[in-house]
């Protein structure tokens, strides 16, 4: 089914791994994944409002896995503007979805390197 949804390989072996790990319960305590799970198997649509509605609270040392904040995720809230305007049509931006996996697969190499020496750390540290 993936292979049908993204266009890399890289991207579908990605998921691939991380689906067949929550499956297995093999995965990170988490909603997320299964949730998107459920909208690709169902085509769904995910409407983004144009402003951020939320503020992240899920940051600090009692965090379940994030306990160290990330500036990207810290994004400042705004309230929904009214009335509200609803589009004509629903038109799927793919380009936003390339945007976004593109994000998840491709983190640069410091980045990747300092998760796994954090995660590395925990483990002995536990």
């Amino acid at each position: 089914m993936l292979s049908e949804i993204f266009e890399q390989p890289k991207v579908v072996a990605h998921w691939t791994q991380i689906f067949d790990a929550m499956h297995e319960n093999r995965g990170p305590n988490t909603w997320d994944y299964q949730w998107l799970y459920t909208c690709l198997a169902n085509n769904s649509l995910i409407a983004v409002p144009s402003v951020n509605l939320i503020t992240n609270i899920g940051f600090g040392p009692d965090a379940t896995h994030t306990t160290e904040a990330d500036a990207k995720f810290m994004l400042a809230s705004a309230p929904m503007r009214f009335p509200l305007r609803h589009p004509s049509s629903f038109i799927p931006l793919r380009s936003m979805d390339r945007h976004r996996v593109q994000d998840m697969i491709s983190r640069p190499i410091l980045s990747r390197m300092s998760s796994k020496i954090r995660h590395i750390s925990r483990q002995f540290l536990r």
